[in-house]
């Protein structure tokens, strides 16, 4: 069953640290957002629509996607719909596992058409025996060598002073005007700017920033009263709302999946 209606399928597993969705998604598409960890991913079937910036591609079958931390980006079927696989990475593991790959691809979109077959088996099966280490590790150090003398499609990675700023200021009641004032320029050049630079307003950017963080208070366990108060959500209502415009399901309904309580196919 979708948890977006734009979903035809959606299922969530877990590989030692890392989360490995797996789904199928129709022209729709999902709208500008990020996500806090690196996102590996290999198109099954079907042709991904990727807009990053200023920039558009798309990944065909068997290839691959890589997105960094905190990239804005949208995608969609450029086929009637696209089925695929992405794993998300904390940095410092990214960093650590495959560091060839961390060191030349940090601050970039990768796309690359084709990968060598034992490379595509080897992600594929990830999300097939979960909790497999030798498995994984296997699989890192085969990216890596792969990127070590891949010569990948690099799409720059657009930054702005502002977005630091909202990451140090996440957790606290704060006044984005005067968070904006407080740049070097006018506060409609620094909005404009961000908006162009990042693609997301800066209120939007925190508030999806604020979303990516409850996501991992929830996994914690912690009660939706509690998360939607310790984020400055108007009250818990407020946070549903935001949170399912986000990822497209509850936060109620995503905490049970995370905690093993319910199966994603329920979602």
């Amino acid at each position: 069953m979708s948890i977006y209606r734009k979903f035809e399928q959606w299922d969530f597993m877990r590989c030692a640290d890392i989360e490995i969705v797996r789904a199928r998604m129709g022209p729709c598409g999902l709208g500008k957002h990020f996500h806090d960890k690196w996102s590996i991913g290999l198109i099954l079937q079907g042709v991904c629509q990727f807009n990053s910036g200023n920039q558009h591609y798309q990944v065909t079958e068997s290839g691959l996607f890589i997105i960094p931390p905190y990239e804005v980006h949208e995608c969609a079927a450029a086929s009637s719909s696209v089925a695929y696989q992405v794993m998300y990475i904390a940095d410092a593991l990214l960093a650590t596992a495959a560091p060839s790959l961390h060191r030349f691809f940090s601050g970039n979109s990768v796309r690359v058409e084709e990968l060598p077959v034992r490379l595509t088996q080897l992600l594929l099966h990830i999300a097939e025996k979960q909790d497999d280490n030798l498995l994984l590790n296997d699989c890192f150090r085969q990216l890596d060598l792969f990127f070590y003398h891949s010569d990948a499609s690099v799409i720059p990675k657009s930054s702005h002073s502002l977005q630091d700023a909202l990451h140090l200021v996440w957790s606290e009641a704060v006044d984005l005007k005067k968070i904006t004032e407080a740049t070097k320029y006018s506060r409609w050049h620094a909005i404009h700017t961000f908006s162009q630079q990042i693609g997301l307003s800066p209120r939007l950017y925190l508030r999806q920033l604020r979303v990516l963080k409850a996501r991992h208070m929830l996994q914690e366990g912690r009660p939706l009263a509690e998360v939607a108060n310790d984020l400055h959500f108007a009250d818990q209502a407020h946070f549903c709302r935001t949170f399912k415009s986000v990822f497209g399901v509850s936060p109620g309904k995503l905490q049970r999946v995370m905690l093993g309580k319910s199966p994603s196919e329920n979602l």
